[in-house]
């Protein structure tokens, strides 16, 4: 499970209000940040006062849906971008550019669907179409320049035939080029702050890292691949072959490695737009299923009878004081009821007192 950067360092609360797994939809109130779900199993994360409160999983579907597409029209769009190169590279035949129009078209296409406003979220404090703007705006028209490099260079390889000087296609090609290396860096953002979003703590590092070194990588790439590097291959085993081995081991440094470590990254954003959308299906339909055990339950429960109040009838057990108070009182002079002693007498009524009786001298 991805390590969410906001919860490193960051000591563990209690969630003190109603809030939903976003994995079962578990009530979460009263239990600790940084531990399991009891439900579920999934970590319970800290909420922040930022703009990624919420998970990418709680999403519309619909949201969800198109970021999949998104991420997989970019990987793929990438690595056709990149085998065309070297096919183009390889072949001087005009056709050799069409795979890689192709490929930058698609990755284009990928660029749009992905840096689109996020949705509306409950907990968000702004409207996600006003935030990173600029970033998606620059990252949308910079990748257009892909597919005109590609146009541009299948333009140039006709030679003789194309309607402009080589020369000139030549200069726009590489400027058209430049822009579009250059549109890495907006793009490598967007990119982080969505893997942000997801809780992706592998690939918000490396993207930051991509954001300095992916539009260099980018800009070199394809100029060595069409140009340099065929022919530093073929000197090998020259007198010229030191120099060459120093240039391969250079492009594999600042070439070779960001590069793979981006096509990584785009296929980890893949498989984060393919598992928002499964989690959110399965959630939902755990949410569906449990709601329906818990209407079947209900359904199936017994009628509960009350239990007879034990003490419902205890006040007619009892002597009542109206009883008391009917009964008449005895009229006339009082009668001793009897000797109990020498000297004493035991009086019916309780409220008269005995005679003070007084010692008597001898």
């Amino acid at each position: 499970m991805p390590i969410d950067p906001r919860t490193l360092n960051r000591p563990a609360v209690y969630v003190t209000e109603d809030r939903a797994c976003v994995g079962c939809g578990y009530n979460l109130i009263g239990l600790r940040t940084n531990q399991p779900c009891p439900e579920c199993g999934r970590p319970i994360y800290q909420k922040s006062k930022g703009a990624f409160n919420e998970h990418v999983v709680e999403a519309p579907l619909e949201y969800l849906t198109l970021l999949r597409l998104g991420g997989a029209l970019m990987f793929f769009g990438y690595v056709g971008m990149i085998v065309s190169l070297f096919i183009a590279g390889k072949s001087a035949s005009p056709l050799g550019s069409f795979p890689l129009a192709a490929a930058a078209v698609a990755w284009w296409l990928g660029v749009v669907v992905v840096t689109r406003p996020r949705p509306v979220m409950p907990s968000m404090e702004a409207n996600p179409a006003t935030e990173w703007v600029a970033i998606r705006l620059s990252a949308r028209i910079t990748q257009a320049f892909w597919p005109l490099f590609a146009a541009l260079a299948a333009i140039a390889a006709l030679g003789s035939r194309a309607p402009i000087s080589v020369d000139i296609l030549s200069v726009l090609a590489s400027i058209a080029l430049l822009v579009a290396a250059a549109g890495m860096l907006p793009v490598c953002l967007q990119l982080n702050n969505l893997s942000y979003w997801a809780r992706d703590s592998w690939s918000f590092y490396a993207l930051r890292t991509l954001s300095i070194a992916g539009p260099i990588s980018c800009f070199l790439g394809p100029a060595t691949v069409s140009n340099g590097l065929p022919g530093l291959v073929g000197i090998i085993g020259s007198p010229s072959a030191p120099e060459a081995l120093v240039y391969i081991v250079l492009f594999a440094i600042f070439v070779v490695i960001p590069q793979g470590v981006l096509v990584v990254t785009l296929f980890r954003f893949y498989q984060i737009g393919r598992w928002a959308v499964t989690n959110h299906d399965t959630s939902a339909a755990r949410e569906q299923r449990f709601l329906d055990r818990f209407a079947e339950a209900e359904r199936n429960r017994p009628a509960v009878v009350p239990d007879p109040d034990p003490y419902a009838n205890i006040g007619s057990a009892l002597p009542r004081a109206a009883d008391h108070d009917s009964a008449p009182l005895s009229s006339g002079p009082l009668k001793p009821a009897g000797r109990s002693g020498v000297g004493r007498k035991k009086y019916t009524r309780p409220d008269d007192k005995p005679p003070v009786r007084f010692p008597m001298s001898g």
